[in-house]
């Protein structure tokens, strides 16, 4: 299941690992944009049924009540959200973005990976 929505990225639920993990470009354009985050203590909400304009509530200031364990068993997600930045744009995320794009590769949405492309290293 995929929380789809125009400010959000890489909120997936991966089904199977990927048999070798991928460290390239987009590893590493990830890796930096999430230590280099703009927002945390915030929560991903459902779609704002009030906007039109298709994007997730954002409830900051606030974790959740536990932890998200990825299918795989290698890594285990903050119990908070995070904002990064992209052209400008803040797309929120979480804590488990890099090891989706390294371990779980073949399950990322195109659109999450042409977002990713997009991130300028400094």
């Amino acid at each position: 299941m995929r929380l789809q929505a125009n400010n959000i990225l890489l909120f997936i639920e991966p089904e199977k690992k990927d048999e070798k993990p991928v460290d390239d470009e987009l590893t590493k354009k990830i890796q930096y944009a999430f230590d280099n985050f703009v927002e945390d203590n915030l929560v991903v909400g459902y779609l704002d049924k009030k906007s039109k304009k298709n994007e997730a509530f954002i409830h900051k200031g606030q974790h959740t009540w536990g932890l998200h364990h990825c299918k795989c068993g290698k890594d285990t997600s903050d119990n908070g959200d995070y904002g990064i930045s992209i052209d400008g744009k803040i797309y929120y995320t979480n804590s488990l973005c890099v090891h989706y794009v390294k371990y779980h590769r073949s399950e990322v949405p195109q659109r999450d990976l042409e977002l990713i492309d997009r991130i300028q290293m400094k």
